[in-house]
């Protein structure tokens, strides 16, 4: 009966998952109302780093949510991460107020420092900010890279690799040769 009252009602599984959530990350997790964090949503939050979810913010399903290091991750309210969006963070990360992003969607704010003389493993990291200003739409299949800022109000195309700032108000898109 349970079973199929969760299922019935993904809302009801939704809030009780972002409540375990809180529970296992404590104040290393801030949920700012009552977000929905789907039934196979994942939130990872490593020793030192933080993340607040804004008020009806909306995790749908496959997303996975990696803030490790002494990463800051923060999205605003009414923010929807679509399916199977993968955000890693390590340093920070901002989005803004009612951001739709698309299925797919991935973001990165470090790179490997890659040396030829070492492990890739202990190489270590450089970082940049990603700052998504408010209502943005990414659409699917976007990736955005280190040290990217988005300005308010902007329209990332379908496809695009973002590694640059996009001004408020504007439509990105990359542009394919052939």
């Amino acid at each position: 009966m349970l079973r199929k009252i969760l299922y019935t009602y993904p809302s009801v599984l939704g809030l009780l998952k972002a409540l375990v959530y809180k529970l296992v990350y404590g104040g290393s997790l801030k949920f700012v109302g009552l977000p929905h964090v789907s039934r196979t949503a994942t939130i990872r939050i490593r020793k030192g780093a933080s993340a607040r979810i804004g008020r009806t913010s909306n995790l749908s399903d496959g997303v996975i949510l990696s803030v490790a290091g002494n990463g800051q991750f923060s999205v605003g309210d009414r923010t929807s991460m679509g399916f199977y969006s993968v955000i890693t963070c390590r340093h920070k990360i901002i989005i803004g107020n009612n951001v739709m992003i698309a299925p797919h969607v991935s973001m990165y704010d470090h790179d490997h420092v890659i040396h030829t003389d070492g492990t890739m493993r202990e190489e270590g990291y450089t970082h940049g900010e990603i700052v998504i200003g408010d209502n943005v739409w990414l659409g699917d299949h976007v990736t955005i890279l280190k040290g990217v800022h988005i300005g308010e109000g902007a329209v990332i195309a379908a496809g695009s690799l973002v590694t640059k700032d996009v001004p408020a108000n504007s439509i990105f898109y990359n542009k394919r040769e052939n």
